[in-house]
């Protein structure tokens, strides 16, 4: 089943909840005479509201610098040149009306000669549409490049969370651990699946194995494992892994795990993936219709009318898989 984590939940809804402001401010922009300036003003307090509502235990400097980073695109692809094609035609008609909507209605109507682009609303259409399917970015500092906001908010919360329980392990009497098993489990965690484990022993190889065994089994190192990374520098591997969900306990004379199925863990796994697609295609179809409904009343309908099947099908592909629907993640606030 799939666990979502208050700290990971309060996150992503904070996120969410910036990127949909910034974005209705960056078309109210394109759309009005508003100052440039206060724009600004406007992302950096909404960025700086968001950064007091994520949890304290998430690195916010990464969230608020790729918030900033993503504002600036989305300004660049609707805020400044959809602002210059309305200037102009409000300053070609200056008849045209404030409202937004109604702004878009008429100028569609009008001559092709009356105003630079053929029809407006078509542009703007295609503007709104791509930056409602642009997602946030967060630019963590062990990251080389700028990744996904949502994902690596729940990355963060839940490597947190296993930090934690591992000091919990090793705080406790006794040098030996266990490590979970799992349905749910990825190609990178399966192979260490329970292992047992030493806090302290060295490995003598390259399988971690510490050259000693207790009741008939392998006894392997966890500082060895615990140091490993993968070709991008991460410690993505069992326990450090991202949204990896294993538990060491102490290790007790006769513990036996028996590994699941890798065919019944690899179907489960992939069908958490179908969710996580999901979830992203229908937050943007939601982010869509949120944005159209400021300017295209029919389109944003449409939008929500896609979104309200699409809810239907996550909900039930997901209850058919054993898993939990999430509906607060297939929204951006």
């Amino acid at each position: 089943m799939i666990v979502s984590s208050g700290e990971a939940k309060k996150a992503q809804q904070a996120i969410g909840k910036c990127e949909k402001a910034i974005k209705l401010a960056i078309l109210a922009f394109a759309l009005s005479f508003m100052a440039q300036d206060v724009l600004e003003r406007r992302i950096r307090s909404l960025i700086s509201e968001m950064a007091s509502e994520l949890p304290k235990t998430l690195e916010i400097k990464a969230y608020a610098e790729g918030m900033a980073r993503s504002a600036a695109l989305w300004v660049k692809i609707l805020g400044k040149p959809m602002r210059e094609k309305v200037i102009v035609a409000k300053a070609l008609n200056p008849s045209l009306p404030k409202d937004p909507i109604k702004l878009i209605e008429k100028t569609a109507k009008m001559a092709p000669t009356t105003i630079e682009t053929e029809d407006l609303r078509t542009e703007l259409h295609k503007r709104v549409m791509k930056v409602a399917q642009d997602e946030p970015l967060a630019i963590p500092s062990q990251s080389t490049k700028p990744i996904d906001a949502w994902g690596e908010a729940e990355i963060e919360v839940r490597h947190g969370e296993q930090m934690k329980m591992v000091d919990s392990w090793e705080a406790l009497d006794g040098d030996l651990g266990l490590i979970s098993v799992h349905l749910n489990c990825s190609d990178r965690c399966s192979p260490d699946q329970g292992k047992i484990i030493s806090k302290s022993l060295p490995a003598i190889d390259s399988d971690f194995w510490t050259g000693k065994t207790v009741d008939g089994k392998k006894v392997y190192s966890w500082p060895a494992m615990h140091a490993r990374t993968d070709k991008y520098g991460y410690h993505n591997f069992i326990i450090d892994g991202f949204n990896c969900r294993h538990e060491i306990k102490p290790y007790e004379k006769g513990d036996i795990i028996k590994k699941p199925p890798k065919a019944v863990t690899s179907e489960i796994s992939e069908n958490e993936g179908i969710m996580r697609q999901s979830e992203r295609k229908l937050r943007r179809q939601w982010q869509a219709y949120e944005m159209l409904a400021k300017t295209d009343p029919v389109a944003s309908a449409k939008m929500k009318k896609a979104w309200d099947s699409g809810i239907k099908s996550y909900e039930a592909f997901a209850l058919q898989s054993g898993l939990d629907p999430q509906e607060w993640r297939c929204k951006t606030a």
